[in-house]
């Protein structure tokens, strides 16, 4: 390979090469010759041109996996079939570290093409992470992401390319990605028109329980409501409608069913637990509620609240005595009742 560039000129350069060559020549100007590299400069732009070493798959098909993924795809050569140069910094980087982690080890199977998660004898890859392509039937990849934030599932990065609507990647620790495999595949396989749209409708005044027993006894057509197991952590409903129907009909029917009046506030427990010390019982009770009032200010802030240490067996020289705490909160008995589940989720977590 030849290049000749005059001193005059610095925009013009002029390259004799091979036809591979000047490929790989063509895909290496288009990723640096940017607007935005105007002000990073030729040290910036070196330190963001990274060799990235695989061991055990090929250069090409991590390319390929990070394309599918959406992400750089980097550029590969034939002269170094186990580097890939990419030319990112920072999370990018980080994010294509990772996943190397994931697949670039011995026996790697067909985590290539995600039909295995990336395990070898029962253990996951060093990197402590899983990693699983999901194929859609009947939602869409921007769907599935919001499911999933709906439901609250923690710990999993879903990656994708925006061309690609019915494929995504999952990534996270093992027990993660398979609950978040679940959550998705369970929607998919209950959602029967493909016409239908995503919608979540946060609940502001009761649990989602109890708008799900609201909406018992409507019934609109071609319109399906769905929670999951951790509903109760985001109180978000999940809908499936057009987007019509969702601004015409449905959307207004859940504010109202949200805004139902229940009556006066009342005195309602919401919390209770017992102990043999009773000093501590009474300081656990006002941290637990300094606590949900960070967690979920939505729910615990703004209500009043007053809790009681009662003595269950008085203490005596040789046993010491037994006590209990119960938390009272003065709100209505469907705020209540989400109140309990959140805690009751704080105490299990």
């Amino acid at each position: 390979m030849r290049v000749v560039s005059q001193s005059n000129n610095g925009r013009n350069v002029w390259i004799s090469a091979y036809p591979r060559e000047m490929a790989k020549l063509h895909e290496l100007v288009e990723i640096l010759d940017q607007p935005e590299n105007i002000s990073v400069g030729s040290a910036g732009i070196t330190t963001a041109f990274t060799p990235i070493q695989l061991d055990y798959i090929t250069a090409t098909e991590f390319s390929t996996l990070l394309s599918s993924l959406g992400l750089h795809a980097g550029i590969t050569m034939n002269a170094h079939p186990q580097t890939l140069f990419v030319y990112v910094s920072g999370d990018q980087l980080a994010e294509i570290m990772e996943i190397k982690s994931i697949v670039d080890y011995a026996d790697v199977g067909n985590i290539m093409d995600g039909t295995d998660a990336p395990t070898t004898d029962g253990e996951t890859t060093t990197s402590g992470k899983a990693m699983r392509k999901i194929e859609l039937v009947n939602i869409s990849k921007n769907d599935a992401t919001t499911i999933l934030s709906a439901q609250g599932v923690q710990g999993v990065t879903v990656f994708g390319h925006e061309r690609m609507t019915k494929t995504l990647w999952l990534i996270g620790l093992q027990d993660d990605v398979d609950y978040a495999v679940k959550v998705i595949e369970n929607f998919d396989s209950e959602v029967a028109s493909v016409s239908s749209t995503v919608h979540t409708y946060v609940a502001q005044n009761c649990s989602v329980e109890e708008l799900m027993a609201r909406l018992s006894n409507i019934r609109l057509e071609d319109v399906s409501f769905y929670t999951y197991d951790h509903a109760t952590l985001t109180n978000t409903l999940i809908v499936y409608c057009d987007d019509v129907t969702w601004n015409n009909e449905v959307y207004d029917l859940l504010v109202t069913l949200d805004n139902v009046d229940e009556g006066p506030e009342q005195q309602l427990v919401i919390a209770s637990k017992s102990g043999d010390d009773k000093v501590e019982l009474a300081n656990q009770a006002e941290e637990s509620i300094e606590v949900m009032k960070l967690l979920h200010p939505e729910v615990f802030e703004g209500v009043e609240y007053t809790y009681v240490v009662v003595t269950i067996k008085e203490e005596t020289e040789n046993e010491a005595g037994q006590y209990k705490v119960v938390i009272y909160a003065k709100t209505t008995s469907s705020k209540a009742t989400r109140m309990i589940a959140l805690i009751k989720e704080l105490e299990n977590a």
